[in-house]
């Protein structure tokens, strides 16, 4: 009996050292986890190899978002950026002719009052298509939402930051309006192919289509965007779901995310004009001083922009 009770007990060692082991190697494994790759992470959708960011500057018909056209050596109509994986399976941020950004490096320019800014987020797998209808399906569509927060900004003026509390965001730099469409990948508006049927908004948020408008200008701040996949519906505020730039944490802890990268802003001048000259010299002294250029030069370029015959709606 002194033999088995003997054994009995070493066999328990064993077991318990093999057990421990395979949880020690679980933790090491889930702290070297990689970059997303192109296998189906099984949840649902395949795993983003680059995520392809179109941001054009525009104006509003009602709610609807009407591109501005031209192109001028300041204030940007159009801004492409990608982030992708390295040779390393590091994320990195690159422009649109591939060069890779250091932080900081190429911000979003903006600016903040009569203008709005949409964005587009597609996400492509490692055969380069794009999956965005892959997070709108019936079973999908509940658990995804994109957040755009901020914790802090400073002042291009004075370099002044200020900070939000505790583990509050920012709220009154911008507001996010989400416009995804159904179908997904085309143009509100837009006739669906075979059909006679025009694309519709979405009305849910998911946030692969939105635009800002912001609401303070000559500051600068860094964006966090994230992309979550949550374990549980995302209408929980109420039986809506929470605004972009102000998510519960609560609702963040209960789940993860596909996507979360930080975006430099630079809000350059507030063109939230009130029809008198000093309001407009003003504005275009914010914009000559972001671009160390004579308010001339400024008024030259604010001349040749913003015509009506951009095709880009949202």
């Amino acid at each position: 009996m002194n033999t088995r009770k003997r054994f009995c007990r070493m066999l328990a060692a064993w077991l318990l050292m093999v057990m421990t082991l395979a949880l020690s190697a679980c933790r090491s494994d889930e702290e070297s986890v990689p970059p997303p790759t192109n296998e189906n992470n099984g949840g649902g959708h395949d795993t983003w190899a680059k995520v392809e960011f179109i941001v054009r500057e525009g104006h509003f018909h009602k709610d609807d978002f009407h591109a501005n056209s031209g192109k001028t050596p300041i204030l940007p109509k159009i801004q492409k950026f990608t982030f992708e994986l390295d040779a390393n399976k590091n994320i990195v941020r690159k422009d649109e002719n591939g060069k890779i950004l250091q932080p900081g490096e190429s911000p979003v320019v903006v600016q903040a009052g009569f203008w709005g800014y949409s964005m587009e987020i597609n996400y492509y797998n490692a055969k380069g298509e794009r999956m965005n209808s892959q997070f709108v399906t019936k079973e999908m569509l509940p658990v995804h939402q994109h957040f755009f927060t901020t914790k802090s900004f400073s002042d291009l003026k004075t370099g002044a930051t200020t900070d939000a509390q505790g583990s509050s965001y920012i709220t009154n730099l911008y507001s996010y309006t989400y416009r995804d469409t159904d179908p997904i990948d085309l143009m509100k508006g837009e006739f669906i192919p075979g059909t006679t049927q025009q694309t519709q908004l979405l009305n849910d948020a998911v946030g692969l289509k939105g635009y800002f408008k912001f609401t303070k200008g000559s500051v600068r701040f860094d964006m966090k965007i994230r992309f979550a996949h949550l374990f549980t519906p995302k209408y929980a505020n109420n039986g809506t779901w929470y605004p972009a730039n102000s998510p519960a944490e609560s609702l963040l802890a209960s789940g993860t995310t596909d996507f979360s990268q930080t975006v430099p802003f630079v809000v350059v001048a507030d063109f939230s004009l009130d029809g008198t000259p000093e309001s407009y010299e003003k504005y275009v002294k914010e914009i000559a001083d972001y671009y160390k250029i004579s308010p001339e030069e400024v008024k030259k370029y604010l001349q040749t922009e913003h015509d009506e015959s951009a095709g880009f709606w949202m």
